[in-house]
């Protein structure tokens, strides 16, 4: 899909989806259930480019170059249990 966007397109997006998406730190995957952030995505692009292309469609061109590991990774981060562990092998030494 990316080849979709020339390389002045392919910028703008990535700079939209480094400014919107990496600090709220959802994946790509993530963002498609979230309309605000393809609306975000679309009007930043549309404004930079003067080109409208769905948000949905910006966002699997970004999934595709994250997961080529072009661009940076996101998503969830770990979060610590309630027993104030950070990973599995921390419970399993507990035993």
């Amino acid at each position: 899909m990316a080849g979709l966007l020339d390389d002045d397109q392919m910028q703008a997006l990535r700079r939209a989806y480094e400014d919107i998406v990496l600090p709220l730190d959802l994946g790509t995957d993530a963002i498609v259930w979230e309309e605000e952030v393809l609306q975000e995505l679309e009007r930043r692009f549309s404004e930079e480019t003067s080109r409208i292309v769905p948000g949905i469609t910006l966002a699997a061109i970004a999934e595709e170059k994250r997961k080529r590991g072009l661009w940076c990774k996101v998503g969830r981060r770990a979060r610590r249990s309630e027993m104030g562990f950070d990973d599995l092998d921390q419970i399993m030494d507990v035993g």
